[in-house]
């Protein structure tokens, strides 16, 4: 297939198309600021309130992929055979940036209380009863944006495999991994800059983390509330959708579209559901629960200042993932070959997540070291959230392409899931059979990794080759679904 001159108009295009995800990676990435907010009720006097990192991640790997489980093949399926005068893909965005704005402005009104009595040095038992309140309520909004944001994630993406051939598909993803990647690390910059202020205080307290987790996690919910519809109305307003004709589908007719889009699964679209699941399970712990290692076993003397390092964690990822984003859309010849090494590369890297910690002498040897997988893990991650969606656009029919991306979503929701799962448990029965925390925690994370990382890496990149059948398949699609071809997009 002829690939399509890259021009400087074509190239920001693709970073206007995918401004959407960075401010969805951006509205994401805001803590859960009040769940497990506090350790433990029984010691709270004169006591820091630390930042529950594990159950940060556990929270926000969970709410939203159950939610999008069920959601999103649906979403892509109505989309797919909508019939809007707007396009068929962004009507749906506007709907969920609508339900998106409720739910995160209902997460920044709970947010307002913690701040009240962070101050302080005890906390009353009625400030307790409202902190548990506003938990309550937080996973509801939450569940909210989650929605909100699966139906702007489907229709995004439904969008870009409706507008590009399978190879521009590479390049266009590409991007959406860079701005992906710049979420991170605008919004853990900010946060990591605020912490250091913080850290820099001559008369801070024990509070004075607490106090920059609540006040900056606010501040950037609000910025939040203005970033999404912002990049949401640049995108219905530049890209290049062609109107559907109006009219009303019954809904056993969406019932039998999906039904008949079930039936249309051939072996290709397995294979990358194959290769999508065990990228992902390999992917997800390296770098939801890369955090624990930072904590209690680099800098388990440290433990005060674990949101810090949580931040710095997803800075530095973030870093990697914009840097190799771009490098990859400039030379990136052999995808799969590339996928393939990056793989085998981070199951090499995460080996150092089992070497004991006192054969670190060096502090800042240690903590370099230890970023190693981390980094390594975010090469993975360009490839693994653009080659697989290229593909789709190879495989699948036209009007399938919604349907079709909610399960490659499926797929890796299922595996994050996974991951998540096996995570708790190691964790849970290894602290319930062993009295030493500091003992536990460091063996939990040697057969964590061991056990689990490391041989998941490897088999992620042996799977990835099975995407050389993919490529070889003929196209299901030569050219774009609108009448517009690539090349006139910006017309």
């Amino acid at each position: 297939m002829k690939v399509t001159p890259l021009s400087l108009k074509l190239i920001i295009y693709f970073f206007l198309v995918n401004s959407v995800q960075f401010s969805i990676e951006f509205s994401y990435n805001i803590p859960i600021i009040n769940l497990f907010f506090i350790n433990n009720y029984s010691s709270l006097t004169n006591e820091s309130i630390q930042y529950d990192s594990l159950a940060h991640s556990v929270i926000k790997m969970t709410i939203g992929p159950i939610i999008g489980f069920f959601l999103q093949p649906i979403i892509g399926a109505l989309s797919d055979h909508a019939t809007f005068g707007y396009g068929r893909r962004r009507p749906i965005m506007i709907l969920g940036l609508g339900i998106w704005f409720v739910g995160s402005f209902g997460t920044l009104i709970c947010s307002i209380y913690p701040l009240l009595p962070v101050t302080l040095k005890t906390i009353s038992f009625n400030e307790l009863n409202g902190l548990s309140l506003c938990d309550g309520l937080f996973v509801i909004f939450q569940i909210i944006v989650a929605i909100g944001i699966n139906l702007i994630q489907v229709s995004y993406r439904s969008f870009i495999l409706d507008q590009f051939d399978w190879i521009d598909q590479t390049r266009v993803t590409l991007i959406g991994s860079v701005m992906l990647g710049l979420g991170n690390v605008i919004y853990y910059g900010i946060t990591s800059i605020i912490c250091l202020i913080y850290l820099t205080q001559p008369n801070h307290d024990k509070m004075f983390l607490t106090n920059a987790r609540l006040i900056t996690t606010f501040w950037l919910n609000v910025i939040s509330l203005f970033v999404m519809p912002i990049t949401v109305y640049l995108f219905c307003h530049f890209v290049n959708e062609s109107p559907y004709p109006s009219g009303n589908i019954l809904f056993k007719e969406h019932i039998q579209n999906i039904w008949t889009s079930i039936k249309q699964i051939n072996k290709n679209m397995c294979l990358i559901l194959i290769v999508v699941f065990v990228g992902w399970f390999a992917w997800t712990p390296i770098k939801e629960n890369t955090q624990l290692y930072f904590i209690y076993y680099v800098f388990e003397d440290k433990q005060d200042l674990s949101f810090l390092y949580f931040n710095f964690n997803r800075l530095i990822f973030g870093i990697t993932v914009v840097i190799t984003g771009l490098i990859l859309f400039i030379i990136n010849k052999k995808p799969i070959l590339t996928m393939f090494s990056f793989n085998i590369i981070t199951g090499l890297c995460a080996i150092i997540y089992y070497i004991p910690r006192s054969s670190f002498k060096n502090d800042v040897l240690q903590c370099f070291v230890s970023f190693l997988p981390l980094i390594s893990s975010g090469l993975c991650y360009c490839q693994l959230t653009s080659l697989p969606y290229a593909l789709t656009r190879k495989v699948v029919k036209t009007d399938d392409f919604g349907f079709f991306v909610g399960l490659v979503n499926n797929s890796l929701t299922l595996s994050q899931l996974l991951s998540q799962l096996i995570s708790i448990i190691i964790n849970i029965s290894i602290n319930k059979d062993s009295k030493d925390s500091s003992e536990s925690l460091n063996q939990y994370q040697t057969n964590y990794y061991m056990f689990i990382v490391c041989p998941a890496f490897l088999l992620s990149g042996i799977s990835s080759l099975l995407f050389i059948f993919v490529i070889k398949t003929p196209d299901q699609n030569s050219k774009a679904t609108d009448q517009n071809e690539t090349t006139q997009l910006m017309k």
